[in-house]
């Protein structure tokens, strides 16, 4: 019986499970973001390093597009710091002061973001490429649904019929 429970176990962890996601992966959810004054879903505490450089950045998927903030902090010299970011993006906000920037990129049917920087010292940081998990609104998720269903009944009946069968031994 251990044995049929393991198979079962094993192949619903199969059916539904999914990768390790990327570190640069952007596939967090967000609301709608208001373009004229907006606060943004990002949280500083879960930001992500921007490759060993002292700025970190995060960025949220929201019915309005893909919406990201790159931060560092206060800095005595070189506050002030350009960003190129492809596809093209709209800057919401910038405060030079804390090095904080926040962007919006209006097409989310893209499926990668590099963004890089330069600062007015000539500074520059490496380019940050950023996956893009966005839905894809095209599909349905109804096949997975179903094929997963589908091997769920069938490793039930299967697991009736192991057991009717054993019940039906002679001991």
């Amino acid at each position: 019986m251990r044995k049929i429970i393991l198979f079962i176990a094993i192949l619903t962890a199969g059916v539904t499970g999914q990768s390790a996601a990327d570190g640069n992966a952007v596939d967090r959810r967000g609301r709608s973001v208001q373009v004229d004054g907006l606060l943004l879903e990002w949280k500083q505490a879960g930001a992500r390093p921007w490759m060993g450089t002292e700025w970190k950045w995060d960025a949220v998927i929201t019915p309005t597009g893909i919406a990201g903030a790159l931060w560092a902090g206060p800095s005595p010299a070189c506050s002030a710091w350009t960003f190129d970011i492809i596809p093209k993006a709209e800057i919401l906000a910038t405060d030079d002061e804390n090095r904080t920037t926040e962007w919006l990129i209006p097409d989310i049917s893209t499926d990668q973001i590099r963004i890089t920087a330069s600062s007015v010292c000539g500074d520059t940081l490496p380019a940050l490429v950023l996956a893009v998990n966005a839905p894809d609104v095209r599909q349905s998720s109804a096949p997975a649904i179903l094929y997963m269903v589908a091997i769920m009944a069938l490793a039930g009946a299967l697991t009736v019929v192991i057991v009717a069968r054993r019940r039906r031994k002679p001991a």
